[in-house]
């Protein structure tokens, strides 16, 4: 009888510091803002689903859909990265979109700062798809990382960089980058020459995230 009494004691004490470690761990994340979670498979360059079943979809991007240009490609890129491996997500406004998939920042490895920059570009999933030129911005709602999204999906596009002449402008797309509209080279509203950042071709402005100027009738 004795025996058996100490048994449960040890399984009842056991039990205890089991709970007590999860419940650490679990106010760890919580207060970092951070969940651990394992990735079953990559949907496409902008959805993964987690092994608890969860479809997760990265916050403020937008990858192209399967059969699009560059759509094996950023689904090639998540998938070498995170499929099969534990990731840390990280929420920001609205908990999930309108198809029930959670919205979230996805880490690959616990960032010691999630807002620190350096981190974001080394880390962090959405961040590398942007520089990488893999996916376009896509912000619904407040983001807080919207304007570092906007400044990297910019310096990915290979006509960032003001042409050495004038004349090659004239069929281009200039946008504003403290507005970020986007105007052509013969609108009125132009801005200041050091506000201005080049498109090659509409589609590139929209897919930095750029809107569309009113009066340029585009």
């Amino acid at each position: 009888m004795r025996g058996e009494t100490g048994r449960m004691k040890k399984i009842i004490v056991s039990v205890f510091f089991l709970i007590v470690i999860a419940a650490l761990v679990f106010s760890q994340q919580a207060q970092s803002g951070l969940t651990e979670a394992r990735v079953r498979r990559v949907v496409d360059g902008d959805t993964i689903v987690l092994n608890n079943g969860e479809r997760v979809r990265l916050i403020g991007i937008n990858a192209p859909e399967l059969g699009q240009p560059g759509a094996n490609e950023a689904l090639q890129f998540v998938k070498e990265r995170i499929e099969g491996s534990t990731v840390w997500l990280e929420a920001d406004g609205e908990n999930h979109d309108r198809y029930g998939r959670l919205r979230r920042y996805v880490w690959l490895q616990r960032p010691a700062d999630t807002q620190n920059e350096n981190q974001i570009r080394q880390y962090q999933l959405n961040a590398m798809l942007l520089e990488n030129g893999l996916a376009g911005v896509m912000i619904i709602g407040n983001v807080k990382n919207a304007a570092l999204f906007r400044r990297l999906a910019s310096a990915s596009l290979p006509s960032a960089a003001p042409p050495a002449s004038p004349l090659a402008v004239q069929n281009n797309f200039i946008g504003n980058r403290n507005s970020h509209v986007f105007h052509t080279s013969g609108c009125d509203s132009l801005p200041s020459q050091h506000n201005r950042i080049y498109f090659e071709r509409r589609e590139d402005a929209v897919r930095a995230g750029y809107r569309v100027c009113h009066r340029c009738n585009l």
